[in-house]
């Protein structure tokens, strides 16, 4: 059984403070045998052959001892082929060890690598050696990973809600 210490909560005043829109526990170091997972709503990366914001993201992810990170509307097409390999570098460089990277997006191709809506989805270190199966749908709207444990299975599912008059079209 976990050593289970008292959360400590971000107060209002803390959360002013800092100018932003964190909400939740404050990161404490991580337990051994213990996954930890976060999700945000990036609404737009910015990719470049370096990876862009994917390199501060992935440097947090260690800081952080994050395992796997759920990202939503990364509005990136993937579907260029520089963008992968300019991810999968950025992590590499992050030393981030054995990182799975899964982007979900629909399958209409955009001229620029910007694109409404999708996923990504990281995995690293233990977390990417106890992944049995993936997938996404075919319109960018979720992925999904199956994790194996000792004693049973953990669907991960990583949701782009959309939104506004252009649902449809996100989704073509």
């Amino acid at each position: 059984i976990p050593n289970l210490e008292p959360r400590q909560k971000i107060t209002k005043e803390k959360q002013q403070e800092q100018n932003n829109d964190l909400t939740g526990d404050v990161l404490t170091g991580k337990s051994r045998n213990t996954i930890r997972l976060a999700f945000q709503n990036v609404n737009g990366l910015n990719i470049d052959s370096h990876g862009g914001d994917t390199a501060l993201i992935f440097e947090e992810m260690k800081r952080t001892e994050t395992d796997i990170l759920l990202l939503s509307e990364p509005n990136v097409c993937h579907q260029h082929e520089w963008m992968i390999p300019s991810i999968r570098r950025a992590a590499l460089k992050a030393k981030l060890q054995t990182p799975k990277i899964t982007l979900s997006t629909s399958k209409m191709k955009y001229r620029s690598y910007k694109k409404p809506g999708g996923t990504l989805t990281v995995h690293r270190g233990n977390a990417s050696s106890l992944i049995q199966d993936s997938g996404k749908d075919s319109y960018g709207r979720w992925s999904w990973t199956s994790l194996r444990g000792t004693n049973n299975t953990m669907c991960i599912i990583s949701i782009c809600q959309g939104g506004g008059t252009n649902d449809y079209r996100n989704q073509t």
